[in-house]
């Protein structure tokens, strides 16, 4: 995928396999036969791609802490610092005026920069989410009609959001002058409280779009996989007790030596020498088992199995 958020979801769709397999299958292929499509949505990805926006998800699902009390408080210490800054300027107050302004709000910044920094950090990709969800919205085709329909009527939720949080994507990690504007004139901090209330009322529409843009990432990196690997076979997922495949593969073993493989008794013990192929075999199995089941492909010329349900443990 292209972004941690794509990471995710596509991480959720190995282990809780849930879209129809048509559905999924048509996804797909859309993705797979328009390379231009992909590679739009790919490039307007881009400004999520970065990892600090893998937290942004801990922040939607958790209780979005409550305004402080005396909030106006931040406000006026915010006015304060760029009144004081331009007086100074022109002289008509004191620049010692400025640096007592600066150290006030230095050390309410650090106070609560602790009790806000998971929020703060998190959200700085909240405002390119939206601003991207725009974008992708407007790329998708008729035929995902569906989805684009979703992600716009979430979107209608998160105007005035966007707008709020505009300020924390002042990234202070890496550049000291961003660090310097930011405790002294509490951007982060106000962008936030701002925006509090807003983000309490629409979290399921951020929460909603969070997923729409994460599913479309991971549905991507599936048909770009399929693209580049097109050996594999659509599984046939029946009620039966057998197990069946032929030709199959480890997708991950250059040059694989492909098997046969028929299982319809309660229990198998497979022996053999050392550096036989056991284990290579048993991943082989394992491996294309969940992508059957979740993403609707596995390299066999043929797969008939049930709903399989994996456990593995291997030791040295």
């Amino acid at each position: 995928t292209i972004t941690p958020i794509g990471s995710q979801i596509l991480y959720d769709m190995l282990k809780h396999p849930g879209t129809s397999k048509d559905e999924l299958k048509k996804l797909l292929d859309i993705f797979a036969s328009n390379t231009s499509l992909r590679r739009n949505i790919q490039i307007s990805f881009l400004g999520l791609a970065k990892v600090p926006a893998k937290h942004l998800a801990y922040s939607l699902w958790k209780p979005i802490p409550e305004k402080p009390k005396y909030s106006f408080v931040f406000y006026l210490l915010s006015a304060l610092s760029v009144w004081v800054a331009v007086l100074s300027v022109i002289v008509l107050i004191h620049w010692g005026f400025a640096i007592l302004i600066y150290t006030i709000n230095l050390i309410v910044y650090r106070i609560y920069e602790k009790k806000l920094s998971e929020f703060v950090v998190s959200f700085q990709f909240l405002s390119e989410l939206i601003g991207k969800s725009y974008k992708i919205a407007s790329l998708l085709p008729d035929e995902l009609c569906d989805i684009k329909d979703d992600l716009k009527k979430e979107l209608r939720h998160t105007k005035s959001i966007s707008k709020k949080v505009y300020s924390l994507k002042l990234d202070e990690s890496n550049n000291p002058i961003v660090a310097i504007y930011n405790s002294y004139t509490l951007a982060p901090i106000t962008g936030f409280i701002s925006a509090v209330d807003s983000l309490k009322k629409n979290i399921s529409s951020i929460q909603r779009i969070f997923e729409i843009v994460g599913y479309l990432d991971a549905l991507i990196a599936i048909a770009s996989y399929r693209k580049q690997f097109p050996n594999f076979c659509n599984p046939t997922l029946n009620t039966a007790k057998s197990f069946s495949v032929t030709n199959i593969a480890h997708p991950l073993v250059v040059n694989p030596v492909p098997n046969d493989f028929t299982f319809d008794t309660k229990c198998l013990l497979i022996t053999g020498s050392n550096m036989s192929g056991k284990s290579t075999f048993l991943k082989t199995l394992g491996i294309n088992a969940v992508l059957a089941q979740s993403f609707n492909m596995c390299f066999a010329e043929k797969y008939e199995a049930p709903f399989l349900k994996i456990t593995s443990s291997i030791e040295r």
